[in-house]
């Protein structure tokens, strides 16, 4: 397909021609490269985009006109005899390049300085007017250019206001320029523009996530590495909100955290840079613990909420509420067999086990018994426990497999490898560092990317393979692993898992077995909770209302994904539908902790 034909355009508020011009006339130096006498004030913007345009030049003139220059006389002279103001500049202006003959046309608008209304009635006229010599060009690209000099004072704040309604209506921005008379100067002031644009998109990034305007002003600016780490961790956590990557979220603030402060510290000296260096604060300020590398999963839903993201805030909570509720202990389970069975078939589905457990698991009817626990192999068993502490349910003294110190090594490390982690991902930190302070975790990473590598389409390299997964899934693709993967990755003795190895007294070491809508799921969780399956450090009925409150969430996600027209929820409605439970939540464990 081929490239849209360019239509060069200005914009030019005209000025009335003084006296003094007329009788002293000034020479600008540098014009589109050569010197240009000028008598009105708007000439020498003009020609010097006439001129730097060279073979393409303008083909239209938009000469926003008062009524007083487009109805009363310039000073006379002897070379045009009487012409009105806009006239005027028309000769002047044609008589310095013929091609603009038949380019030049006139907008009136009303200029008095005591009618705010009027005035921007004004600017929706004159962009109205650009728009539609926009619509009758619909094949070509319009470029527009816009001199800042003429008119009254107040029409530069027009001008720019314009400038923004045309951008916004897919005009393309060419340059701004400014004549300067005491410097006989014509000056590029775009980035004057630019720094409206900085702003919106920046204000963009606080208000909605998104990334678009900051890179569209950086787009053509020198850029160090510092501003483009930081734009490129703005955009991958823009994406992760949009496309509720749920697993990276955190994450990729944290990288942003990281980023943000590397900028704000080392930052270059262009002007872009600069501007965008004195605005950092700000956002950071406005974003608070979400951009401070602090945030938690409540408040990345609250910040969906209050940003308008609803769908996604449902889905963040559809998947991640069920972790808090087995974190915190108010539903949850510490039966090994339900924590393999969830895990195995959460990960069929693409769900936590904890998302499993809470949405899904349904007991076959009988109690586990003994007989059933010794199905279970010692693998199992330390999936199990691993899944277990990286839930919260367990501290590394109560696993019953912290026999194995490299077990225990790697729990230990995972607690306290989150910030270094994050470096580790934002290629801060080389893995070779990494795994010097954290051995076993570095261990278990390096087994993980092999085992992703022997079935993988396209290979990875290892520091790639950190920058893909969290450290909060880790334990899950542990459990993926085969049993003897197992038993090498945490150096367990042959004589613990060979055969025959699974005597009795080995095994109770690590035995802990404990013993529609949402009616049929209240229904269930009684079910779960009469057998131990489900257990709760609360009160039987909070715990209920709490798995009731996260029911009525998942609900409703699926009747907006499903595009559902019965029972319309307001958004009023579903914005308490989430926060109001969050608020629940914390202020139960909080009584709780006291």
């Amino acid at each position: 397909m081929p490239n849209k034909p360019v239509y060069n355009i200005m914009l030019a508020f005209v000025s009335l021609v003084q006296q003094r011009s007329v009788d002293n006339p000034i020479r600008y130096w540098g014009v589109g490269g050569k010197p240009y006498t000028a008598i009105q004030t708007n000439e020498s913007a003009i020609i010097a985009v006439q001129r730097e345009l060279g073979d393409n030049p303008l083909d239209a003139v938009f000469l926003v006109s008062s009524e007083k220059v487009e109805t009363y006389d310039a000073p006379k002279t002897e070379q045009y005899g009487i012409l009105t103001h806009i006239n005027f500049l028309k000769k002047r202006l044609i008589e310095a390049d013929e091609r603009l003959s038949g380019k030049l046309h006139s907008i009136r608008y009303y200029d008095g300085l005591d009618d705010i209304d009027e005035s921007l009635r004004n600017v929706t006229k004159i962009a109205g007017q650009i728009m539609d010599y926009a619509r009758e060009h619909p094949k070509a690209r319009i470029r527009l250019y816009a001199d800042m000099t003429g008119g009254f004072r107040y029409n530069s704040v027009m001008m720019l206001t314009i400038m923004q309604l045309l951008q916004y209506n897919g005009i393309e921005l060419g340059k701004v320029l400014y004549s300067d008379p005491e410097r006989q100067t014509v000056f590029d002031a775009t980035s004057l523009l630019g720094l409206f644009n900085l702003i919106n998109g920046a204000d963009e990034f606080v208000k909605f996530g998104s990334v678009e305007g900051l890179q569209a002003y950086f787009k053509t600016a020198p850029k160090t590495e510092a501003l483009g780490n930081l734009l490129e961790a703005m955009q991958r956590f823009s994406d992760a909100i949009k496309m509720c990557r749920t697993s990276l979220i955190k994450d990729e603030l944290k990288t942003l955290n990281v980023y943000l402060k590397a900028f704000k510290e080392n930052h270059g000296d262009t002007l872009q840079e600069n501007l965008f260096a004195s605005i950092i604060t700000t956002l950071q300020h406005e974003y608070g613990p979400l951009i401070q590398g602090q945030a938690t999963e409540f408040d990345i839903i609250r910040w969906c909420t209050r940003k308008g993201f609803l769908q996604q805030a449902m889905t963040l909570c559809t998947e991640w509420l069920p972790s808090y509720l087995v974190n915190k202990k108010i539903a949850y389970t510490d039966n090994p067999r339900v924590l393999l069975y969830c895990e195995r078939e959460g990960r069929k589905q693409g769900r936590s086990w904890q998302q499993y457990f809470i949405s899904t698991y349904v007991d076959n009817g009988s109690r586990y018994s003994k007989n059933d626990a010794d199905n279970l192999t010692l693998a199992e068993f330390i999936k199990a426990d691993i899944l277990a502490f990286n839930s919260g349910n367990k501290k590394i003294g109560d696993l019953k497999s912290s026999k194995y110190s490299q077990i225990v090594s790697f729990c230990d490390d995972r607690k306290k490898a989150e910030d270094d982690f994050i470096f580790l991902r934002s290629r801060m930190l080389s893995f070779e560092d990494f795994e010097k302070k954290y051995a076993m975790l570095g261990k278990v990473l390096r087994t993980l990317h092999k085992e992703s590598q022997s079935h993988a389409k396209r290979k990875k390299s290892l520091q790639d393979f950190c920058y893909d997964i969290s450290l909060e899934n880790i334990a899950n693709r542990i459990a993926e692993l085969q049993e003897q993967e197992i038993y090498n990755l945490f150096a367990i003795p042959n004589e613990d898992y060979g055969e025959g190895a699974m005597a009795e007294e080995v095994r109770n070491e690590f035995l802990n077995i404990q013993d529609d809508k949402w009616n049929k799921h209240a229904d269930r969780y009684r079910s779960l909770y009469d057998k131990g399956y489900l257990r709760s450090s609360y009160r039987y009925n909070d715990m209920l209302e709490c798995l009731k409150e996260y029911f009525h969430i998942r609900v409703e996600r699926n009747q907006i994904n499903h595009a559902n027209t019965e029972d319309i929820t307001s958004v009023g409605e579903v914005r308490a539908m989430i926060l109001n439970p969050l608020e629940h939540w914390v202020s139960l464990v909080a009584g709780k902790s006291k």
